[in-house]
């Protein structure tokens, strides 16, 4: 398996306070992507890849990891995180998880993917999520998303909450794609011309095309970090 880190974003909602990516947030006096490189690692997950774009050169730098690869994207500033996957489901023939580099999580969520015969599509998602967005101060109905499932299977994400029922957990920002899955998602996105939306546009899309997308419900800890606000937050 390969992971795969998406950090090729400006983090515009926060540069301008913190001067730098929301990944090299430093959690423990380490920055929040080497966290991620170390779970990883400690996974026995021996190919990561990070996908880079605004101030490449000064993450790498922060990295300082020999081992890692790196692919840019030179379309950081034009499309969305669409397109950082796409060029990870491009460049590497093998199973993939794609993980966020904004937030931070507990290792062992890596190892449940690991565990798990994987013919689908896999998305861990945060069951006791309305503990995290007490603990961010983030208003539920303006910002939370809704996430509904059936038979243990994905069948809408990301649309505007209306009513709690209709989330029953978070997306944390991390799935996987198996490696026989991995030239269907590319044809779409490249189909649908999807470069310019979101993740969960792309995993709504694969819904819409019958793709099987399984769950697996945790309540290991995670955070995320969105805004200056998520960063006094957690240190609070």
């Amino acid at each position: 398996m390969h992971l795969v880190l998406l950090a090729a974003g400006k983090s515009s909602r926060i540069f301008n306070q913190i001067k730098k990516h929301k990944c090299l947030i430093e959690i423990n006096n380490k920055p929040i992507i080497n966290h991620l490189i170390d779970n990883g690692i400690k996974n026995k997950i021996n190919n990561i890849t990070v996908i880079t774009g605004f101030k490449s050169t000064l993450l790498k730098r922060k990295i300082r990891n020999k081992k890692i690869k790196f692919i840019y994207n030179k379309f950081f500033s034009k499309y969305e995180m669409v397109y950082s996957i796409y060029l990870a489901l491009k460049n590497i023939d093998d199973d993939i998880l794609i993980s966020y580099s904004d937030i931070y999580y507990d290792g062992k969520i890596l190892n449940l993917i690991n565990e798990k015969k994987k013919k689908n599509l896999l998305l861990p998602i945060k069951k006791n999520w309305h503990k995290i967005w007490r603990q961010r101060k983030k208003p539920i109905f303006d910002d939370a998303e809704t996430l509904k499932i059936k038979n243990k299977k994905l069948i809408e994400i990301g649309k505007k909450l209306k009513k709690i029922s209709d989330a029953k957990g978070q997306f944390m920002g991390i799935f996987y794609v198996p490696k026989e899955i991995r030239v269907s998602l590319i044809k779409i996105i490249e189909k649908k011309k999807l470069y310019k939306k979101q993740t969960t546009f792309l995993i709504n899309t694969l819904i819409q095309k019958k793709i099987d997308i399984d769950i697996i419900s945790t309540n290991l800890s995670w955070y995320e970090f969105d805004d200056l606000e998520d960063l006094k937050n957690y240190n609070d």
